[in-house]
């Protein structure tokens, strides 16, 4: 019976140990968590940017190459998957109906 009580004592311990590290890997993993939200915040405004500085631009020069569509529609892409949107939808939608060339190209 000694034997018994002895064995699930150390079993308990270990439990413990266990329970003791899950946490502080849960702990550690929740700061990771937090960087990386941060960082996916602070791209989804630099492509804010990006896309407001591509519809100014192109806007006004009043053409867009196809391979920057191409880019700028990746772009949004990316934005849009992180759950934001704003004004760029209609920014893309302006974007792509730009002709491809200078006019008289």
């Amino acid at each position: 019976m000694a034997d018994l009580i002895i064995r699930l004592a150390a079993v308990i311990g270990a439990l413990g140990t266990v329970a003791a590290g899950a946490a502080a890997l849960y702990r550690t993993l929740r700061r990771i968590e937090r960087i990386l939200n941060g960082v996916k915040n602070d791209i989804a405004d630099l492509e804010y940017e990006r896309l407001a500085q591509a519809y100014d631009f192109y806007t006004d020069r009043g053409w867009c190459p196809a391979s920057k569509k191409a880019q700028l529609c990746v772009i949004h892409k990316s934005y849009k998957a992180k759950g934001r949107n704003h004004l760029t939808a209609h920014y893309e939608e302006h974007i792509l109906s730009l002709p491809e060339a200078p006019p008289g190209a």
